[in-house]
């Protein structure tokens, strides 16, 4: 199970460790609004806030074609964040796998701070 003030620590640690090129960068979360709850979401908002000082969160709509060949299609609430450098692998698979794993999703799209898209 995730902890909020866990994950966030982490989070903050390993951005000490990090080498910064002081250029902003962005960062993307899709959080499906269907299978979010608020307490989710509140305790999602919280870590980035406590990690990066903020986000903003667009909502948006998307669809995808599962391994059935069904096609799901979604609200979700895009999460954006603005970095400075690129922001550690283990970071972004944390918070990506927190929501995966909480929300109980096949798959995840996200955005890394170097402009990669991975889809966990």
């Amino acid at each position: 199970m995730y902890n909020s003030s866990v994950i966030s620590d982490t989070i903050k640690d390993l951005l000490k460790r990090r080498v910064v090129d002081y250029r902003l960068r962005e960062i993307n979360f899709h959080v499906p609004l269907s299978f979010s709850t608020t307490e989710f979401r509140e305790s999602f908002e919280s870590v980035l806030i406590d990690s990066f000082g903020g986000f903003t969160m667009v909502e948006s709509f998307g669809a995808w074609r599962d391994g059935s060949g069904n096609v799901i299609r979604e609200r979700m609430a895009r999460y954006i964040i603005a970095v400075r450098g690129n922001v550690p692998a283990p970071i972004h698979d944390l918070l990506t796998n927190w929501i995966k794993e909480s929300l109980n999703q096949t798959c995840v799209y996200s955005r890394r701070s170097d402009g990669t898209v991975k889809i966990y």
